[in-house]
């Protein structure tokens, strides 16, 4: 499983470039700099993908390409599972998680409307998690790359440390304090408004 990670600033402070989401494939949690953004080291990064005003970071492979395309139009042959995410995105916009089949993580940052969507397929193939932080939000595919965050005091959480050593952990819960855990089959939106956590998918 390749590595994502994501950081929204709502406040715009500088050296954030404003209201500007670095969306990162991320390997080994090593992130290196680079202008307003950052890329990371690895030999096998997740995909990154740009189409205008959309920037979107996953770690995907899509198993209903025709149903989409269907649906979408026809792609180029050389489009990947990336594509297939944003032109969903541009169709059904946050609705869009709810029509990919396959294993899935991704987050998606909109520059036109200052917004973040990520999602994670419902069989839970692939992990998102995310950490409020005063000024907005911060996601990664581990829990332990968002330690690494200024705002954290790295802790074990109680709950998340007890099902642990139980042998009985709870997919849901992390293992340290603070960070929290999207579910499988769940999408959550960021706006300056908030954040809101949906579920979009069920076994039914």
């Amino acid at each position: 499983m390749h590595r994502i990670a994501a950081t929204v600033d709502w406040e715009g402070h500088p050296g954030l470039g404003g209201q500007l989401a670095p969306l990162l494939p991320a390997v080994e949690g090593h992130l290196v700099p680079a202008g307003h953004s950052a890329v990371l080291g690895g030999e096998h990064p997740a995909c990154l993908y740009r189409d205008g005003e959309l920037t979107l970071a996953c770690d995907a492979r899509i198993d209903n390409r025709p149903e989409l395309e269907a649906a979408l139009g026809p792609l180029p042959s050389e489009a990947g599972d990336g594509a297939l995410i944003l032109a969903a995105y541009q169709r059904w916009g946050s609705d869009c998680p709810g029509h990919l089949v396959g294993d899935f993580a991704f987050i998606l940052w909109n520059a036109a409307d200052h917004t973040l969507l990520a999602a994670r397929d419902g069989m839970n193939m692939r992990t998102l998690n995310y950490l409020r932080t005063p000024r907005g939000v911060v996601l990664a595919s581990e829990g332990t790359q968002l330690l690494r965050h200024p705002t954290v005091t790295p802790a074990f959480s109680e709950a998340g440390l007890a099902g642990w050593l139980s042998g009985w952990p709870d997919p849901d819960c992390s293992l340290f304090e603070g960070v929290e855990v999207l579910p499988p089959g769940h999408a959550l939106l960021a706006t300056s408004r908030g954040i809101s956590i949906h579920k979009f998918w069920d076994i039914d």
